[in-house]
Parts: structure tokens; sequence; C-alpha cells
């Protein structure tokens, strides 16, 4: 088991494995989406869950990535697929935040940029593990701070990053930036795989092609997190706010998240309801505890 103090998932990414998978499994999306997090809060020991989505707020104004790059970025994803996928997104992190889970979402910046702005500002010091499927995350490992791949099984730490990526972690965005990232639709250097992007990092980027050099240096713009969060303030202003008023505002409800349950049909978290409750709402399994210790003591007065 590896305890963790904050898991931040990456909700978009999860919804989306969680419909095609549960499409081929003949399940409801939801009860994956669900039944994963309770897997994670198994394996790294916390409840103390962070779910970060990428349906912002101010869907008007262009961010950073979109004016650098245009409507090309990520202009290859399928809108009719990507519909079927979030189509449950916000059922999910409602029946979620009544486990106590906490969603958070960007005004114009993007599920990443907060994640960035948790590991990087807001928690710098507290050990944390970011779940999802999207290497960009991995630019976000440090002292405190992992990354775990789900579909690989595997925990990327500062240990074992080199083995794990083929580059170090200092020069990873670097290396991202040549070779581009085709699920963003973002071109790399034409014909830089793996082998020719650490070449390139050896000879020093400053010794390529001009055109090559303005293309790799595009790409850490739209690529590097930290650069992000610099370039946008009023994000971090607003999501100092959007956090205050998620963290006021948390509570755990077992009897909404049963009646989630139940509109979903989700017959086994049904049957497992006291496993839930015993997970997530802590404060009422304490006090149970407590009314019992008491009521222990107080006939003790009468066994002599």
């Amino acid at each position: 088991m590896n305890k963790m103090k904050k898991i931040y998932i990456d909700g978009s990414n999860l919804i989306h494995r969680s419909h095609w998978v549960a499409k081929n499994a003949k399940v409801s999306s939801v009860y994956l989406f669900l039944a994963s997090i309770k897997k994670y809060a198994c394996k790294f020991d916390s409840t103390d869950i962070y779910i970060m989505w990428d349906d912002r707020r101010d869907q008007e104004t262009a961010n950073h990535r979109r004016l650098l790059i245009g409507k090309t970025y990520k202009g290859t994803r399928d809108k009719q697929k990507n519909y079927e996928a979030f189509k449950n997104a916000d059922h999910a992190a409602r029946i979620a935040s009544h486990l106590g889970i906490i969603n958070l979402y960007p005004n114009i910046l993007e599920a990443d940029d907060i994640i960035a702005w948790l590991v990087r500002e807001k928690f710098p010091d507290e050990q944390s593990i970011i779940i999802t499927t999207d290497q960009d995350m991995l630019q976000l490992v440090n002292n405190n701070t992992r990354v775990y791949s789900p579909t690989k099984d595997i925990i990327i730490d500062q240990d074992n990053f080199e083995d794990i990526t083929g580059v170090s972690h200092e020069k990873y965005i670097q290396y991202k930036s040549i070779i581009g990232d085709k699920s963003d639709n973002i071109d790399g250097i034409p014909g830089a795989g793996p082998k020719r992007a650490l070449k390139i990092l050896e000879q020093g980027v400053s010794k390529q092609k001009p055109e090559h050099i303005d293309l790799i240096e595009r790409n850490f713009k739209l690529m590097c997190l930290d650069w992000s969060l610099q370039q946008n303030p009023d994000e971090t202003k607003y999501l100092e706010s959007h956090h205050a008023q998620a963290v006021a505002e948390r509570k755990v409800d077992m009897k909404q998240f049963e009646h989630g349950c139940k509109y979903f049909n989700m017959v086994n978290i049904m049957k497992s309801l006291h496993d839930w409750k015993q997970m997530f709402d802590t404060e009422s399994a304490d006090s149970a505890i407590n009314d019992a210790v008491n009521k222990l003591d107080f006939l003790q007065g009468f066994d002599k």
C-alpha cells in the first residue's frame, strides 16, 4: 500500500476511459468511474481526493494554447465520440461530490493546469499522486509528487523517471516539444521520434534549423504547465477562489450518494454501501465507534 496525502484525478481522462470500457462491458460508465475512485482510494490509502475537469467556466475567451496554434489544437478529436464519452460527466462529478470529493474546473485553461497549480503552488509540500494516462503530467513529478498510470499499473517517480521515459526529468518538456503530441494535434519536428529527439537534445536545440527552433519554442509554450500558470495570473486568482469555495462546500452525504447510485441502477455499489460509508464517511464511522465506547463505559458501572 502506498500512503498518499492527496489524490489528484484527471477527471476528463478517467470518464473517457470509463465510457469506452463500459461500452464493451455493457455497464454504466458512471459505475466504472466511481469504482475506479474507490480503487484508487484503497490503493493509495487516502480519501482526500480532487477531480479536475476540462469543462471551462469561460467558454468565450481563448487561452494561450488556442491563440498559439488556432483551431487545429485538439482539432483531430471526434466531436461525436467526445460527446458520447462526456455526456455523463456531470452526473459522475455530482455523485462523487457526495463522497466528499472536490471537483475543480478551469476558467480559461485546462484540467492539467489545475493539477499543476495544486502541485506547484497550493500544496507543494504535501505528498500527492496524480492519476492519469496523459504523459504531459509527468513533468510534475518531484520529491512529493508521483504519477500513477492506471493502464500500465505503474507509479512514475524521480527514481524511475528516466528508465520509464528514456529521458531525464530536466529535459522532458524539451523532449516532448521536439516530438509533438498527436492526441492534442501538436506537430513535432518532421520525422522526429524518441531516438532523434534524444540526438537533438544531445546536439543542442540552438544548433537546429531556425524553423525547427521556432517549432520547439512554440511547443514548449503549449506543453509547459509552469509557463502556462506564469502567463495566466488571473487564472491562479480564480483557482484560489474556486478552491476555497469547493472546500467550504465539501460534505459527505451518503443518502444523496445512494440516491445517485439508485438512479443509475448501480447494483454492485448498492450491495456494498456499508464499505463505501466506512471508507468515505469517516466522521460518522468515528462517531459510531465513540458512541459504542461511551455505552460500554457506562455499562461497566453495573458489572460489579
